[in-house]
């Protein structure tokens, strides 16, 4: 497996292997560890449980604007 579940997000490691390094992306920049996603998992937006608002999503553009 190539993914890995964290709190709020999830990550994907490369396919490669780097030659200097080596990297354990199942650990995040603040030592929070990730989860393996299971066999045959599939991240899409119809099976995504979490949706914004359209006020939620109304806030986001208000705040980010002028960045």
């Amino acid at each position: 497996h190539l993914t890995y579940e964290f709190e709020n997000y999830y990550a994907i490691s490369p396919s490669i292997k780097f030659v200097d390094k080596d990297n354990d992306f199942s650990i995040n920049a603040l030592g929070e560890k990730g989860q393996k996603v299971k066999d045959g998992f599939s991240y899409s937006s119809d099976n995504n449980p979490l949706w914004a608002s359209e006020k939620e999503l109304l806030e986001i553009i208000n705040h980010t604007e002028g960045f």
